[in-house]
């Protein structure tokens, strides 16, 4: 129900899925948890753990890589309230325990990117609970580059078609 002034509006909202990139990919993977009977998810680069442990986090630290450690800390320290937030699993989904509901997924992951380990170690606690996932690994190319389809052109088409595939499989 949707509430406007004195007004009442009604409204049926039905979502059949989530997709997110980068920490938008958290926010999607996150919502699996709270709503359920969702089709799917499509989790592009996403930042799964505020814990920042993985070796990616350590391989890619160069102002070269975009998403740096100085970037992510400053993203981290905003997000967050304080150090007790990033045990919340809402923020750290690879903390959540139990994954009753959560519909397959799709994850777009790049190779050259600190997030990227993050995505591996979600989607082999999703697989250990039995839940459908798919992860297509983009080669040479850095956390965003999605974003920049001028500079990434044909990576962002491959990605377009790779989640295309995954929508109609």
């Amino acid at each position: 129900n949707l509430y406007s002034g004195e007004r009442r509006y009604s409204t049926e909202i039905h979502i059949d899925f989530v997709a997110g990139d980068s920490a938008g990919g958290l926010i999607a993977a996150s919502v699996c948890h709270t709503i359920k009977k969702l089709d799917f998810q499509i989790l592009v680069y996403g930042a799964f753990d505020f814990a920042d442990k993985t070796e990616s986090h350590k391989e890619f630290t160069r102002p070269e890589h975009i998403l740096t450690p100085t970037v992510i800390n400053w993203f981290n320290s905003n997000a967050l309230r304080n150090e007790n937030d990033k045990k919340d699993p809402r923020a750290s989904v690879l903390l959540y325990d139990t994954f009753d509901g959560i519909p397959p997924c799709l994850f777009i992951v790049a190779e050259l990117d600190p997030l990227r380990d993050d995505s591996y170690e979600y989607q082999k606690k999703l697989e250990k609970f039995g839940i459908k996932t798919k992860l297509v690994l983009m080669k040479n190319v850095i956390h965003s580059f999605f974003s920049l389809p001028g500079i990434y052109e044909k990576t962002c088409a491959q990605t377009i078609e790779a989640i295309k595939e995954f929508m109609d499989s």
